[in-house]
């Protein structure tokens, strides 16, 4: 059954990898919130840190970049956001807000799970940009 769900996690980064690549950030993200691998509020990092201890071996050496790419796509629909909204209303203010703060979230996380300092400082860049 373990071997089962790997495959499915792998095939999912596979997919979310592409929609990366090719700038699909939302469907990126849709595929992160499926995984359930990364935390999406403060009360999720314990529990997502104690998932991350049980991943098969394959899946956490795809995890730094892995992260880094969730952070990437944060940090290019706060791009989109920002740039498509004209007056910046209430509804765009929350979403941006929304956004900095998954990504505050994953570099928390980072530092969790003991991530490379390369991750770290990259996903400290893209937050960096979203402020």
């Amino acid at each position: 059954l373990k071997l089962v769900t790997t495959n499915r996690q792998l095939t999912e980064l596979r997919s979310f990898f592409e929609h990366r690549r090719f700038g699909r950030y939302q469907e990126g993200l849709d595929i992160v919130a499926r995984l359930g691998l990364l935390p999406f509020t403060q009360e999720e990092l314990n529990e997502k840190q104690s998932n991350y201890r049980d991943l098969d071996p394959i899946l956490k050496k795809q995890f730094p970049t892995f992260l880094a790419g969730s952070v990437h796509c944060l940090y290019g629909l706060h791009r989109k956001v920002k740039s498509e909204s004209r007056g910046q209303d209430s509804s765009v203010e929350v979403r941006l807000k929304e956004l900095q703060m998954k990504s505050r979230l994953m570099y928390i996380f980072a530092g969790l799970i003991d991530m490379p300092s390369s991750t770290k400082e990259d996903i400290q860049k893209m937050r960096n940009h979203m402020i």
